[in-house]
């Protein structure tokens, strides 16, 4: 199954990421490498285009394999952030959420309706029955979107994520098939 493009609305869409990409999205990275890096591990790994490109190439075939699923997300025509399907269990039919956007565009509700968009992907096309976030706990935006989205907190993970030689709990969310489908009814 590959990473369909979703069209949110007309200011908003999720598009597979491509290695075309790489340059705009380093760009990002690179200029807000503080902020980012908070709640991020992997941004100190960034420090040139070239692992952001192994990565790239990676998510394209995890796409095509359906072990993985990451867009790009688009706002006003331009990238703004990425949201992924990721740790695909297709046994237990579940998966965990995964998302960073642009401090330049926080506050706007971007990430909110990319979230939902991959939850209605995930609970209709993929049929799966639990999706998952985990956020540090300390990160109060990334906890926002899972609870305005419905995500039920289940617990904490402590000291499960280790940032800028400290430790961070991790805020475990999810939600279920059944109780989203009653609510889009």
């Amino acid at each position: 199954m590959n990473a369909p493009r979703i069209d949110c609305n007309e200011r908003l869409s999720l598009r597979p990421v491509r290695v075309e990409d790489a340059e705009v999205v380093f760009r990002i990275i690179d200029a807000q490498r503080d902020y980012l890096g908070q709640w991020l591990p992997w941004v100190r790994h960034t420090q040139t285009i070239i692992p952001l490109r192994q990565f790239i190439r990676e998510s394209i075939r995890f796409n095509s394999g359906g072990q993985r699923l990451t867009w790009f997300i688009w706002f006003d025509e331009q990238i703004v952030g990425s949201v992924s399907i990721v740790r695909v269990d297709h046994a237990n039919s579940a998966a965990e959420i995964g998302y960073w956007l642009s401090r330049d565009y926080q506050g706007q509700g971007i990430m909110t309706r990319a979230v939902a968009a991959v939850m209605r992907h995930a609970f209709r096309q993929m049929q799966l029955n639990r999706l998952v976030i985990k956020a540090p706990v300390d990160n109060h935006r990334s906890c926002a979107v899972a609870e305005r989205l419905g995500f039920r907190r289940e617990g904490v993970l402590r000291q499960a994520l280790q940032l800028n030689g400290h430790w961070h709990d991790l805020a475990l969310y999810a939600r279920l098939r059944d109780n989203w489908l009653a609510q889009e009814e």
